[in-house]
Parts: C-alpha cells; sequence; structure tokens
C-alpha cells in the first residue's frame, strides 16, 4: 500500500511539473531565453545532445503576423506556424545554432529588432531548411552585434499544418576557421632552418593544458611523470612474429620478447589435445569471458548406438560424474544423477510428455510433476492424491483445487502486482468523464496505520507502519474502486484511483487557466 501511495504522488507531481518545461512561446514577446554554450577550440560545431536541458516542445503554434516570412521557405507559406526564442549575441559576435529535429521537419530563422517587441522591425539575419541534405537546419552566424538580443523563428516546413511538436535544441559561440597552412612561413627556436610551422631543437615545456586537434607522433621516448589516461591503446608489433610485450619488474621498461618453445598454446598427449593457457577459450567469439565461450551453436553425437549424447556435470571434488544432461537411447531430452542411479527428468518430444520426478527412488511413486501431451499438469508434494496446481486438459487452472471448474479456480489469496482490467476502448462502451473529480477527491484521507496482526495471523499481515486509505471512507466517495469478500471485509482497488487523480488535475488545471486570464486582464486594466 505504501508503494502504491508514493506512485500515485510521483503521477501527480510529474503530470503537474512537467506541464511546461522547455515549451516555446508562439510570438517574440514572450521568447524565451536560451543560454549560449561557450567556443570549444577544436571544433566549430554544435550538435544538440538529446537529452532532458535541451529538450523544446510547442503546442497551439500559430504564425506572427507583420513580420515577413523567411527567405528559405518557397511554398506553402499559407501552412506555417512559428515558435520563439531569443539569446544573448556573445562578445565575439558568432553563433552557431542548430537543432536536431524530433517530431516534425522544421525551418529555422535568425532576426535582428529594432524598437519594441510588438512595433519594432525584425530584420533577417539568416535562414536554413535543409543542413547538408538532412532534415536538421543549422546557422553559422558572425559579424553581430556582441550583447544584443537575437531572436530565433521555428518554423514547421510548411507541407501541412502542424501546430504541435518538440525537438533538440543548441546554441553555442564557435571559433574561426583555422587559415590554411602555409608552409613558407615557419618559426625555428634552436633550428637555423625549421623544417615545419614550429621547429624546436631542445627541450619544450607547456605548464598548462595542451590541446591537440589531429594526431601526435614521437619518434623517440615519450616520459610521462603524470597520469596517463587513453581511450584506446595500440602497441604495433608486426615487426616481431611470434613476440609478446613484456615489462622489466625493476626498471618498468617494456621490451618485444620472442615467444619461447614452452609457451605454445595448444599441446598433445597420446591421441588427446589439450590447452596450455591459463585464460578463456572462444569459438564464435574474440572476447571470451568463461574458459569455454561459445558463440554459435554446437551439435552433439553420440559414440554409439547404445548411449545417447549429452554433457555429464561433475560433483564439487571432481571425483564423481555427478549429473548427465542429453538424449537417451530413446531420443528424450533426459536429467539423469548418477546419485541413486535415477532419472530426474524426461521429456518426450513425439507426445510432448514431460515427468519430473520427486526425491525418493521408487520412480512409480515419486512424481512430483507431470505433463501428458494433450493431458493434466499437475504440480504435487511426493506421497498426496491431489494437485497443489493443476492444468486441466480442458485448459481450466485449479491452484490449490484438484478439479477446477472455471478457467481459474483458487483456494487462498491473490496478489497481483500488475493491472488485470482491460483497458482498450474497444472493450467499452457508456463512456462518461469523471465529474466533480476534486470535490471527490477532497473526500479523502490518506492515513498512516498498523495492522491487527495478532487478531488475524492467518492474513500474514506486516508488523510495519502502513500508508493507504480506508476502504470504509473511499467506499461514500467511489464505491465502485471498494471490493467486498464473502466474510464482509472490504478492500480498495487503488489503480481504479488514478482516473480520479487525472481528472481531478484537469479541473485545477483548468481553474489555474482561467486565474491566469483573470490575473492578465487586471494587469492591463492597472
Amino acid at each position: 500500500m505504501k508503494k502504491l501511495f508514493l506512485i500515485f504522488n510521483y503521477i501527480l507531481i510529474h503530470l503537474v511539473s512537467s506541464a511546461q518545461i522547455n515549451e516555446l512561446p508562439d510570438n517574440p514577446c514572450e521568447a524565451r531565453s536560451w543560454g549560449v554554450n561557450s567556443a570549444d577550440p577544436l571544433s566549430t560545431e554544435c550538435i544538440p545532445e538529446q537529452n532532458f536541458n535541451n529538450a523544446v516542445s510547442y503546442t497551439n503554434a500559430t504564425l506572427t503576423g507583420g513580420i515577413s516570412n523567411p527567405s528559405c521557405i518557397a511554398s506553402n507559406a499559407q501552412n506555417i506556424r512559428d515558435i520563439w526564442l531569443r539569446c544573448s549575441v556573445p562578445a565575439s559576435g558568432r553563433l552557431v545554432i542548430r537543432i536536431a529535429e524530433g517530431s516534425h521537419d522544421l525551418v529555422m530563422a535568425a532576426y535582428s529588432r529594432t524598437g519594441l517587441c510588438n512595433t519594432g522591425t525584425y530584420t533577417e539575419v539568416g535562414c536554413n531548411n535543409d543542413y547538408l541534405g538532412n532534415i536538421n537546419p543549422r546557422l553559422q552566424l558572425s559579424g553581430l552585434t556582441p550583447s544584443t538580443e537575437l531572436y530565433i523563428r521555428i518554423f514547421n516546413n510548411p507541407v501541412s499544418v502542424v501546430d504541435d511538436g518538440f525537438f533538440y535544441l543548441c546554441i553555442s559561440d564557435y571559433y574561426n576557421d583555422l587559415p590554411a597552412v602555409d608552409n613558407s612561413s615557419k618559426v625555428g627556436i634552436g633550428a637555423g632552418t625549421p623544417y615545419a610551422k614550429l621547429d624546436v631543437a631542445g627541450t619544450g615545456i607547456f605548464r598548462d593544458k595542451t590541446q591537440f586537434a589531429k594526431d601526435i607522433e614521437v619518434r623517440g621516448r615519450a616520459k610521462i611523470k603524470g597520469k596517463l589516461e587513453l581511450d584506446s591503446l595500440f602497441l604495433g608489433g608486426a615487426f616481431y612474429p611470434e613476440s609478446y610485450l613484456t615489462t622489466d619488474v625493476f626498471t618498468g621498461k617494456a621490451f618485444w620478447q620472442t615467444l619461447p618453445a614452452s609457451a605454445n598454446i595448444w599441446g598433445v598427449s597420446g591421441n588427446n589435445m589439450h590447452n596450455n593457457n591459463a585464460g578463456n577459450i572462444g569459438i564464435g567469439n574474440s572476447d571470451p569471458s568463461f574458459i569455454l565461450d561459445l558463440s554459435k551453436r554446437i551439435r552433439l553425437r553420440s559414440e554409439n548406438t547404445s548411449q545417447g549424447a549429452g554433457i555429464w556435470f561433475n560433483n564439487n571434488d571432481n571425483t564423481l560424474l555427478n549429473t548427465f544432461l542429453g538424449n537417451d537411447v530413446s531420443n528424450n531430452l533426459q536429467i539423469y544423477s548418477s546419485i541413486g542411479n535415477r532419472t530426474i527428468a524426461t521429456f518426450n518430444p513425439t507426445s510432448g510428455g514431460l515427468r519430473v520426478e520427486g526425491p525418493t527412488t521408487a520412480a512409480s511413486t515419486n512424481a512430483i510433476a507431470s505433463f501428458g501431451g494433450f493431458g493434466d499438469f499437475v504440480v504435487d508434494a511426493p506421497g498426496t492424491s491431489g494437485g497443489r496446481f493443476i492444468i486441466k486438459e480442458n485448459g481450466n487452472v485449479g491452484i490449490g483445487n484438484n478439479n477446477p471448474l472455471e478457467k481459474l479456480v483458487v483456494n487462498g489469496n491473490i496478489v497481483a502486482s500488475g493491472s488485470i482490467t482491460p483497458s482498450d476502448i474497444r472493450y467499452k462502451k457508456d463512456i462518461r468523464v469523471i465529474p466533480n473529480a476534486i470535490k471527490k477527491l477532497l473526500q479523502l484521507n490518506g492515513v498512516y496505520y498498523n495492522l491487527r496482526t495478532n487478531e488475524f495471523p492467518q492474513m500474514g499481515f506486516s508488523k510495519n507502519e502502513q500508508v493507504g486509505l480506508l476502504a470504509q471512507d473511499v467506499e461514500k466517495v467511489m464505491p465502485n474502486v471498494v471490493v467486498t469478500n464473502t466474510d464482509g471485509y472490504k478492500g480498495v482497488d487503488y489503480a481504479k484511483l488514478v482516473p480520479l487523480l487525472i481528472e481531478s488535475i484537469k479541473e485545477q488545471q483548468k481553474q489555474i487557466d482561467e486565474l491566469k486570464v483573470l490575473v492578465k486582464k487586471l494587469s492591463k486594466n492597472k
């Protein structure tokens, strides 16, 4: 009950709090301010990560009047809807704006503004529909006036009217593109004739972070006294066939060594072949996680017609072949134990019959589970006459009942962690929205309580403090979510209270929206 109560609270909080997250308005006067990421010195790209912070949604979008349609929309302009956001131009005067589209094909335009938001002039400074042949629009702008506001206008690609959707957004500063390499201008430090853009003969010291956008090639030794972090490491041993890399314990130096004759991976003893390696063996894969790791199907064949094919498992001290799993001579799937020389389970693939033996040695009386092909399936304790669990040939199921007359008969209590109520609209008729949901909800009281464990020992109640509702209180408000057993005790179907919570939130949201309109009118009248 405590878990269900927490779930209801989570649903309530989530529905209320997530409604306005990252939702953009459809007019520039209410444009939402968006942060600008700092420039990355190694890249000019801005790729919106698909996470919660970058997610943007919009609903009921309309077309802003009085501002020209963007230059990169060529047709169906009557279908477009727009939404707005804004950002502050950084000191560099540069911006990269990129969208990863979610539900619709989008178009993006950027504007500078002079004058007031509702009467001023909006001048387009960039527009993009598709970037590099894909459907994600991108703008890279420069020469903007620092510290001014840039207005960003998002449209659906006007094939049809679309006024709801979502996408992911990224805005960042960027570094100027690197100039082309000019090897006629070289600098030499300690080198009279430099061979590269920077040629240092002698020791160089960098006292701060050093970044390289491409590969680093070291012809001599590379000495690192701090921590070395690598995403991957490749040591080329192509010039040392049948060699291995080893490290000297005292000096810490690594050397390529010739593989000794004793290190052969496979050995032969008579007609038997064995593996000399202490590691794992993979067949069908190059990264085995176990002593034998197979990534494809294997086939086992019997060595003669008097024995079945299968696998033997040793006992713990490795002195006895303890259990066999495989086919018997009649091609039945079998689990066999050498302890007591008995069959544990047999499956006949022809009839579909399954028999599971119990712990005794008398095979005729010790079946704890059996299933004849098209017959009853029974799970029972050895020596009893009635099944604890039975599936009848007619499809009826009994739990604690040997002769179920209905599809499911249970002698005892039932605990279900999921819903057993059909929710598909095609199952339902006479559908009505719950009226006065808030009023009903306010009549319910969440309470802490302890169960009467001493008076009802057969129920197996927990002794911990509980939290939930009182069935008699709920029955006065929502009688159709309360059930009464033959002894008169009542229970609450907590899952059926979720629709009440949903409708209460909707009624409350309607009241909030009406109050917003009233507040807005009162503010204008001041």
